[in-house]
């Protein structure tokens, strides 16, 4: 992700710098909403990998001791407990799905907010420009640039975990 965000923008940075400049405002914008949501992935699944494993702890241990929970009558109070780890997973993963909707929708709104600040200026960049030799500037420069910077946002807020996880480690 690092060697993405760095060659995109460099490559930004060589087409077209101007345009280049304008778009890495809303670099902030989409890193965020792009950590956001793989941070709620994350917790999300650790989660529920946790509910899981309650569940799964009670079920051994009943599976281990049935003659004892036979003998004392206890099935209802297990499987009330265990149903209640699956409950508890069950609303993790409806929080999960919010999060994830609610991150998807904040990157691609971010994105089209990108998309209409890049064309815009784009296009004022190509209106305004003085034509001497090659050094003009064409509608495939603006794309290139546009969609490396947006790419090199996107790594930029994927890098946040693994740099969290290397630190921890």
């Amino acid at each position: 992700y690092f060697s993405q965000v760095v060659g995109s923008f460099v490559v930004g940075l060589y087409l077209s710098w101007k345009l280049t400049v304008v778009l890495l405002c809303s670099l902030p914008l989409i890193a965020a909403a792009g950590a956001f949501m793989i941070n709620a992935i994350t917790s999300a699944v650790n989660q529920s990998l946790e509910q899981y494993a309650g569940a799964g702890g009670i079920a051994t241990e009943s599976i281990l001791a049935i003659r004892t929970v036979t003998a004392l009558n206890a099935q209802p109070g297990v499987i009330t407990r265990y149903r209640m780890f699956l409950l508890d997973a069950m609303n993790v993963g409806i929080v999960k799905g919010f999060k994830v909707g609610l991150g998807n929708g904040a990157v691609f709104g971010a994105c089209f907010l990108t998309y209409a600040l890049g064309f815009w200026y784009g296009a004022k960049l190509l209106r305004e420009q003085d034509c001497e030799g090659n050094g003009c500037m064409t509608g495939g420069d603006i794309l290139a640039v546009f969609f490396s910077i947006i790419m090199g946002s996107m790594a930029l807020g994927q890098l946040a975990p693994p740099v969290t996880a290397f630190v921890s480690a």
